[in-house]
């Protein structure tokens, strides 16, 4: 996906919080006003692309050449942490910048038919569980255009999976579950040596059997547990 960042370059490493507004500006008002765009690999949280920048001054775009170059970086939850490099005629130069706060669309690339995959596993669900949780997630997936071939045969050991077709993983902290979301949940108490998998219909979480419980919240049972968005 491509992702784009606003934001103002300050003396030394840049460090600006990226607005929750689409395309906003944040502006300091003096140095460097630095456009960053580019392309967001949801497998890996990394990020390549180009920053644009120019000159400013109280505020103000200068009628100076805008000036180009290359950046990495990295997206851990909310916070990019990327560096830069420019070619220039006195030699190369590099810097690194924080985006904090920033408004990453948090989706996948995996085409799965959210709405044919959630309809296959509620045809199948029960009102209580049979221990067969990944059998049941996988069919669905599969009914929604996921390749089956090498699934897991263990609930807690989808995250690979997953991420190899094109889900992204979320984190829990701040998680709000929609609709096709997968959650792999480890063994612990009160889930099976197997580990545990559903899918959220967009108003609970169904496997083998209509779930209670919610995952997204801090008291749910098993061990530790991540969530994926096709």
């Amino acid at each position: 996906m491509t992702l784009t960042l606003h934001g103002t370059k300050v003396s030394g490493d840049s460090s600006f919080d990226y607005p929750k507004t689409p395309n906003a500006i944040f502006d300091l008002g003096f140095g460097w006003r630095s456009h960053y765009e580019g392309i967001l690999d949801p497998s890996t949280g990394n990020i390549t692309g180009t920053r644009t920048s120019r000159l400013t001054s109280g505020g103000k775009l200068l009628d100076e050449p805008p000036q180009a170059c290359a950046f990495t970086a990295s997206l851990e939850g909310e916070t990019i942490k990327g560096n830069w490099t420019l070619q220039t005629k006195q030699g190369a130069k590099a810097g690194s910048f924080v985006v904090r706060n920033a408004a990453v669309p948090a989706t996948g690339t995996s085409g799965l038919r959210v709405t044919e995959a959630a309809a296959a596993l509620a045809v199948q669900a029960g009102d209580a569980p049979v221990g067969y949780c990944a059998l049941h997630v996988q069919r669905a997936l599969e009914a929604g255009g996921i390749d089956g071939k090498g699934h897991p045969e263990k609930a807690g050991a989808y995250g690979a999976y997953l991420k190899n077709r094109g889900f992204v993983g979320l984190t829990a902290e701040g998680y709000k579950p929609q609709k096709g979301d997968i959650v792999v949940v480890q063994p612990g108490a009160g889930v099976g040596k197997d580990g545990h998998i559903a899918m959220y219909d967009g108003s609970r979480w169904i496997s083998d059997f209509r779930e209670t419980t919610r995952w997204e919240t801090a008291e749910a049972k098993g061990g530790s547990r991540q969530f994926f968005r096709p």
